[in-house]
């Protein structure tokens, strides 16, 4: 019988290939890592997500009246139906701090008739419901929450007659948009 050197030559490959893998045999072991970074960050529970970027908080609605002749008074109610503006902070966070920006002059604020811009309505915003603490502009507002990494901040409006121009103001809506940031 003759083999050809060929058929020689791949039977020798095939039994050092064979025998190499019975040979190796075995396993190895190697680790992997996981990890995931919270970032201390806060988020406002009591608001919406708004994919435009700005989250719709709540509203301070002072009302229907037909005149300004007395004290009109306006309480904070998030869009979750909530009295307050809740927080909610990484465990630890210390650093929260909310500050309200607006049309001002001086602590006025003013809400424009949506049909006459000459036309407007001062206001003053507080952090109590007893209207002594006013918030100014850019001002940190004082929480009335029961922890650091929970604050909640109770806003109050009130438009008093002797801030107005006139006390029968012309018909209409009035508005007036708050920016309000929260940062740490």
């Amino acid at each position: 019988m003759m083999f050809s050197k060929r058929w020689i030559a791949v039977c020798a490959v095939m039994t050092t290939f064979g025998q190499m893998s019975i040979a190796n045999a075995g396993s190895i072991s190697g680790q992997i890592g996981v990890q995931m970074v919270i970032e201390p960050s806060c988020m406002v529970t009591s608001g919406s997500d708004a994919s435009s970027g700005t989250e719709q908080w709540g509203t301070l609605d002072f009302g229907t009246h037909s005149d300004l002749v007395n004290t009109k008074n306006a309480q904070f109610v998030g869009v979750s139906g909530n009295a307050a503006l809740e927080i909610s902070c990484s465990q630890g966070l210390t650093s929260a701090v909310l500050t309200i920006d607006g049309e001002m002059d001086g602590d006025l604020r003013y809400m424009t008739n949506t049909s006459s811009s000459s036309s407007r309505i001062a206001y003053r915003l507080y952090a109590d419901s007893a209207f002594n603490l006013a918030i100014s502009a850019g001002v940190a507002v004082e929480s009335n929450g029961p922890s650091a990494d929970k604050p909640r901040y109770m806003l109050f409006g009130r438009a008093q007659p002797t801030e107005q121009s006139i006390v029968m103001p012309a018909a209409g809506t009035y508005t007036d948009t708050l920016l309000a940031t929260l940062t740490w």
